[in-house]
């Protein structure tokens, strides 16, 4: 059998959060007869311990839990060949290691807010802001400061890498006026 049909897709050789388990699929075409094996190394060089289940003649599911923020280095082998794009770099992140500096306990209506978002440690992702008045979304501006991230609006949700971020504890109602819509 050729080593570069067997495939490997999925969630799992993504952007991945820590301790949440996480998996990718393993496509083979039908009739294989070899052993498939998966071997996972985190950051440092750890081993990442991973499951490799058969779910039909052709198909097999790996699932592991990321410990760690890093790079994952996920090795497949077929008949201890790496199969195609083996090794595949997935990269883990801790939404927990967001940091919210200086937000405000109040501001005036019609001025900019500034707070920063310190995601120095969170790992490699993108960071949304969300920005909304009566459940209509507000243009805002992040501008990016290498780590961390200045903002100049008030935000009632933030989404990294499509998990929401939990509700800032030191948040406060206050409006904001935008200067390109009227939402009264």
């Amino acid at each position: 059998m050729e080593i570069q049909r067997i495939i490997a897709i999925g969630k799992g050789l993504g952007s991945i959060p820590i301790h949440i388990p996480t998996s990718f699929t393993i496509l083979t075409p039908d009739g294989t007869n070899g052993i498939l094996k998966c071997l996972i190394k985190g950051p440092n060089n750890h081993v990442i311990e991973c499951l490799l289940t058969k779910i039909d003649l052709n198909r097999y599911e790996v699932t592991y839990t990321p410990d760690r923020v890093g790079e994952i280095r996920i090795e497949i082998f077929y008949d201890n060949i790496p199969i195609d794009k083996s090794p595949f770099i997935a990269r883990s992140f801790d939404v927990n290691q967001i940091k919210i500096l200086n937000f405000p306990s109040s501001t005036i209506v019609g001025s900019s807010t500034y707070f920063t978002i310190d995601a120095t440690n969170a790992g490699a992702g993108s960071l949304e802001i969300a920005v909304s008045r009566d459940g209509k979304n507000i243009p805002n501006y992040v501008q990016n400061e290498g780590s961390p991230f200045q903002c100049n609006v008030f935000s009632n949700e933030f989404i990294f890498e499509n998990y929401e971020y939990p509700a800032i504890n030191k948040r406060t109602s206050f409006l904001i006026k935008s200067k390109l819509y009227n939402f009264n």
